[in-house]
């Protein structure tokens, strides 16, 4: 995938960020995550959940909710696709609950009805 400018120099502005405090948590998410949440490079890059809980899935319905202005990448949602429910929440970043919980609650009423009619 090729990344368009802007969102190529907002990656590269991330991770130029000093760790700011130097507080114990500060280095620990830097260590795992890297400097910014939008292109991890700490020792987290290469885990994924998805394969651990997949066959999961299978059995147990999942609902995944973001915002459209989450860090965390459109294209990690999206692959969520193939086994569970995404709701991309427009107008939200990584809290839609607190950001706009109508559509937040919204989207969890009409995925537990689809569940009970099930």
């Amino acid at each position: 995938m090729e990344l368009d400018l802007d969102l190529k120099r907002f990656y590269d502005q991330e991770e130029n960020i000093k760790i700011e405090d130097g507080s114990i948590e500060s280095l620990v998410y830097a260590t795992l995550i890297g400097k910014g949440e939008s292109r991890i490079t700490g020792s987290m890059k290469n885990w994924n959940v998805k394969t651990r809980i997949s066959s999961m899935l299978e059995i147990v319905s999942a609902l995944f909710l973001s915002g459209d202005f989450d860090t965390i990448p459109y294209q990690e949602y999206e692959s969520l696709r193939s086994f569970a429910t995404v709701k991309i929440i427009s107008g939200a970043g990584h809290a839609p609950f607190y950001e706009t919980p109508g559509e937040f609650w919204g989207a969890v009423s009409q995925f537990l009805d689809r569940i009970i009619q099930k």
